[in-house]
């Protein structure tokens, strides 16, 4: 099933061009497929403190923004990642907070969105879901 997936990613890549990067009106993004990290670069308003940063990750979900303002970032991610390993820092001498969003370590393809739905880039993960729900796997 691994292998038909994996397979699966790649065709959807091939079809859909570039992958591993994009940017928003509110965020950019890179994806190091060899070190399975996306880098993702946030503008904040100047003054922005520690404290009034809010970044909640699980594996597949990921709310970041400022206190009492609407998200920046909310939504499902366009694969796996390992929360524990995700950080973010402020970026010297800008208004940007950079993370460090860790992929899940069988993630081995490059995404094509960070967030599914995001400026109508289109999810290898919920093509696959919707897939994998007429097929079936046999074991000899």
């Amino acid at each position: 099933m691994e292998r038909m997936y994996n397979d699966y990613v790649r065709k959807k890549q091939a079809e859909i061009g570039e992958d591993g990067f994009g940017t928003t009106n509110r965020y950019k993004w890179e994806d190091d497929a060899e070190e399975h990290v996306i880098t993702v670069t946030i503008p904040v308003p100047r003054g922005t403190k520690r404290g009034d940063i809010i970044s909640k990750i699980t594996s597949k979900h990921w709310t970041f923004g400022i206190k009492g303002e609407t998200p920046i970032i909310y939504g499902n991610f366009g694969g796996i990642v390992q929360p524990d390993e995700c950080t973010w820092y402020f970026e010297k001498g800008t208004d940007n907070v950079i993370a460090s969003i860790q992929k899940a370590d069988h993630e081995e393809f490059m995404w094509t969105n960070l967030i599914i739905g995001e400026e109508g880039k289109k999810s290898i993960e919920a093509d696959f879901d919707k897939m994998a729900k007429y097929c079936t796997v046999i074991r000899v």
